[in-house]
């Protein structure tokens, strides 16, 4: 199947950590009112992580500075291992905080628990995902999130705690983060190597959707995408519209971090 892939390449790009991203986004407009997002997320464990680093995939909506995220993820420093585990993200003018560690998320699913662990996929399989939707409640403009087949409602962030996301969300990714303190080589995203198109190597997002203001769910086939890799030498990021009656749109991501990237690099 055909796909784009953003795989620019600039050897003299310096490995300073921060955030590196391999995403699929629809790209911030004014104009845009979106009302959630989801996807079938692959889960992975990502190897060579410790202290502050962290690698995830993940899904986000946002407006302005304000953002939630969803999806699986690797952090060594909040959680004290390195296991893959279910988490949630949020970001408004005065709070940024994992899961319910400030106020904002309202819980009210507990045997879906945040910070519980994930199964990890092996390259090459065998391979686990799971369905995580945003999604807008368009009576009262809170935001649900939803896990797994059943659409799982495990709890919500009340509108009164935003002043841009209590409307409409303009923009959404889809893929793959990691963070590394400068002068600490990144980790591994993903499945730990550049998407090849296959779904048992891949990170990936799978039947990628949106909700529009009517409340109709929309496949990243019908509007506008941006492929971005901002340390592309590292990780990388590819679209396959219209990929087939299951997979729907098909975002594909992943890489090997410095630590694969110096060894091949010296061969």
């Amino acid at each position: 199947m055909e796909f784009s892939v953003f795989d620019g390449i600039n050897s003299s790009i310096p490995f300073k950590g921060g955030r590196k991203y391999a995403t699929v986004q629809i790209p911030y407009n004014s104009t845009n009112k979106i009302t959630g997002a989801g996807a079938i997320i692959s889960l992975h464990n990502p190897q060579n992580l410790s202290g502050h680093q962290f690698s995830a995939g993940r899904i986000k909506v946002q407006n302005g500075i304000e953002s939630i995220q969803v999806g699986w993820i690797v952090n060594p420093h909040v959680y004290g291992d390195t296991h893959t585990r279910l988490y949630i993200y949020l970001k408004t003018e005065k709070l940024a905080c994992f899961n319910t560690r400030c106020p904002g998320f309202i819980h009210i699913n507990t045997a879906i628990p945040l910070d519980g662990d994930l199964p990890a996929s092996t390259y090459g399989g065998p391979i686990y995902d799971v369905p995580m939707y945003i999604a807008r409640d368009m009576s009262n403009g809170n935001w649900w999130f939803k896990f797994g087949t059943n659409y799982t409602s495990v709890g919500f962030w009340p509108s009164k705690i935003f002043t841009k996301l209590n409307e409409f969300a303009t923009s959404v990714e889809y893929g793959g983060i990691v963070y590394s303190p400068p002068g600490v080589p990144e980790p591994s995203m993903g499945g730990g190597y550049f998407p090849v198109g296959d779904l048992n190597k891949d990170g990936y997002c799978k039947n990628s959707t949106y909700l529009t203001d009517k409340n109709e769910t929309k496949s990243l086939d019908d509007i506008e995408v941006k492929l971005y890799a901002n340390s592309p030498n590292l990780y990388r990021v590819a679209d396959f519209p219209n990929s087939g009656v299951e997979s729907g749109n098909l975002v594909l991501y992943g890489g090997p971090g410095e630590h694969m990237y110096k060894k091949h690099r010296d061969i």
